[in-house]
């Protein structure tokens, strides 16, 4: 009898302690910019994220993040495998109702890879896009990602036709109070990723200072976070000095 409950607890905290290793491991290739572990740690994982609804949306995550590395670098035809993939999922969870606001969310930010590799096609995704992060706020104003989602379609979008990057600052700033609710905001890799944006917005909108100041911050919780310390630090000071010696 001791022998079999000891074997449920086991399969009960299992999936939990890996998960949470897992974000461990997320983090660590985030601010080593070992991208290649990264994607070999979602292609190697996958079946242990498909026991629970939660699970998966976790790994969405996971995969949410390779997917914008590789659309960064243009590797486009990978990015495309991982949304495909990425997006059964959803469907899945779409059809049991499962945190309908965060997938949604996940939608909208697909939907924005793709017009990023297409951009001819943004007359007719973009709206998708926007409909998307629309709904998933009207189910949810608390919903830190389709924050983030809101601010990444204002910072992109032309302004022509809607985009603004003081109002894409604003949804960045409204998704990083949001975030710092949970107690274990300072090691998650969204969390990073979202102080550069608001960096960048900020760079974007001429307040170099306040750019300066993200960095930092990001810095100050992880001092050898690669993308900051070696590509975006640097050029913001080149642009600090350039502005100065005018």
């Amino acid at each position: 009898m001791e022998r079999s409950l000891c074997k449920i607890i086991f399969f009960v905290l299992f999936p939990m302690l890996a998960v949470s290793q897992s974000n461990e491991k997320i983090l660590f290739y985030f601010i080593s910019d070992k991208m290649n572990e990264w994607k070999n740690f979602i292609d190697n994982n996958e079946i242990l994220y498909q026991s629970t609804p939660e699970l998966k949306l976790e790994f969405i995550n996971y995969q949410y993040g390779y997917i914008a590395w590789c659309v960064g670098k243009k590797k486009y035809n990978e990015a495309r495998k991982y949304i495909e993939k990425a997006e059964n999922t959803l469907t899945e969870l779409e059809k049991i109702k499962f945190s309908l606001s965060t997938v949604y969310a996940y939608r909208a930010a697909f939907i924005g890879f793709k017009v990023a590799m297409s951009p001819l096609k943004a007359p007719f995704l973009g709206p998708k896009s926007v409909n998307n992060v629309e709904n998933a706020l009207k189910l949810s104003q608390d919903n830190w990602f389709a924050h983030l989602q809101m601010g990444n379609i204002k910072f992109y979008t032309p302004s022509i036709v809607g985009g603004s990057k003081t109002d894409a600052l604003n949804s960045y700033l409204r998704a990083k109070r949001l975030l710092e609710d949970n107690n274990t905001y300072k090691s998650n890799w969204n969390y990073l990723n979202l102080l550069v944006s608001i960096a960048n917005t900020y760079i974007e909108l001429d307040n170099l200072d306040l750019a300066k100041k993200y960095y930092d911050s990001a810095l100050s919780l992880f001092p050898n976070f690669h993308w900051v310390k070696n590509e975006l630090y640097p050029e913001l000071n080149k642009k600090i000095w350039s502005k100065n010696a005018k």
